[in-house]
């Protein structure tokens, strides 16, 4: 009998664990869904905007991302005025240079602001499709 109640917990963990990846919709990485990580070169994803603002230092990056959601024109143009950020359009590829906690800094490859760099949060970046031009997607 103990052997069989072990075997009931184990199926009742799994079934409880599906249960939950089901309802918070997880899916395991791959090659093309995945967070981005330093040394990978991404593009940048404006979620539905035409540009991806990235901070000049990695504290910024949280307050430009909820000013970008809200659509706080004045936040973002008085911070790209001051230089503490820059408006980066969306498709640009770029590569992650570094990491911390939810912020990625990346450096600029294409588009006009080629050779910029600066700070972003994860979300704003997703690995390159197939078929996109780039360097090959890395996986740590």
């Amino acid at each position: 009998m103990g052997k069989l109640n072990a075997v009931a917990v184990v199926v009742g963990v799994f079934l409880v664990a599906l249960m939950i990846g089901r309802y918070w919709n997880l899916k395991p990485e791959t090659k093309l869904n995945h967070v981005v990580q330093p040394g990978e070169t991404a593009v940048a994803e404006g979620r539905g905007m035409a540009e991806v603002w990235v901070a000049a230092e990695a504290g910024m990056t949280y307050n430009l991302h909820a000013a970008a959601a809200r659509g706080e024109q004045s936040t973002l143009k008085r911070a790209g005025t001051e230089g503490k950020a820059f408006a980066l359009e969306a498709g640009a590829q770029v590569r992650v240079a570094g990491a911390t906690g939810s912020k990625r800094r990346i450096e600029v490859l294409t588009g006009p602001n080629t050779g910029k760099s600066g700070w972003v949060e994860f979300e704003c970046l997703r690995p390159l499709g197939r078929g996109e031009l780039g360097e090959p997607v890395r996986l740590p």
